[in-house]
Formats: structure tokens, sequence, C-alpha cells
């Protein structure tokens, strides 16, 4: 569980900061380093996760959740599926864009990105199961009682694993 000192550093804190639970169990397997991207904070992610995962000389996964509205109506459930295609190409595309540079700049990062369709607060802990890290940005919202954003908080406190929350430098 993270204290309360602890949270209002993450909360507002201008830097990066990374948290760490002092009762962790070993990860077993091959290190991962997952981020968690979003619309706002995509460059201070990439950047942090990249550098982490060439720190680490390990795998980075970068996950982008999002959740389509789905009406369970067998009248337009051929026309939702094919609108969902869409939404997860471009999204797929959108992500393959911003992770090219830093490919180039981190060629020994072997880089794999998803698009899920979840709200990132379910996805993000699931998918990181195993991981050495999980990189997100703080998504400030503006409002003081979740100065860090839903999915933040989520990760924080799902998350078995360290959590950097990514600020822009």
């Amino acid at each position: 569980m993270l204290g309360s000192v602890a949270f209002k550093v993450a909360a507002h804190s201008p830097v990066t900061v990374a948290l760490a639970s002092a009762v962790r169990e070993p990860t077993t397997g091959r290190p991962e380093i997952v981020a968690g991207l979003d619309g706002t904070s995509a460059g201070a992610v990439l950047a942090e996760a990249f550098r982490e995962a060439s720190l680490w000389q390990a795998p980075l996964r970068v996950v982008h959740a999002f959740r389509f509205f789905q009406v369970p109506d067998p009248v337009h459930s051929a026309e939702l599926a094919a609108l969902l295609r869409r939404h997860r190409r471009a999204e797929e595309r959108r992500i393959e864009e911003a992770l090219a540079s830093w490919r180039t700049r981190f060629p020994d990062v072997p880089v794999t990105a998803e698009v899920v369709n979840d709200s990132a607060r379910k996805a993000l802990p699931r998918v990181s199961a195993g991981a050495q890290l999980v990189v997100v940005g703080p998504h400030d919202h503006r409002d003081p009682l979740m100065p860090l954003g839903s999915v933040t908080y989520t990760v924080i406190h799902r998350c078995g694993c360290p959590v950097l929350i990514a600020r822009p430098a």
C-alpha cells in the first residue's frame, strides 16, 4: 500500500518519480518493461520506458488501452465490429508512428506494441503481471482529489512491481 507521503510526492513532483513497495514477490522469468501509453504524456512515457529498457537490457511492451463502446445489438454488430477494427488499426498506426524515432534511438531495445479493447485501469495491471517495471504518465486532471488520474492511481495500487510516473522534462 502506498503511504501518504509517497503519494503526495508522486502526485505533486514536477519530475519523474519511481514508487516501489518494500514488500514484493520476486519476479520470475525474463524481465520486461511495460509502458502504458495515452495521448497526454506519450513522449515522456516513451522516453523513460526506452531508457529503462535499455538500462535493464529488457524488452519493452507498449500498451494502449481504450474502451470502445459496444452495444450488444445483433442488427448492428457487424457495423460495430468493422468500426472497432478501423479504430484499432488507426490506434496501432498512431503508436507505430510514435515508436519510430525511439526505435532508431534505442536499437538495442526489442519493442512490441499492443492495443487492447479494455479500460486502462483493468488492462495495465493485467498485462504487467511479471513485469520488472511499469511506466505511466501522471495524466494530471488538475483535480485536487485525484491529482494523478484514476489510471495512474490504480496502477500504483494494483501492479505488483515498481511504477515509474514519467513527467515531461
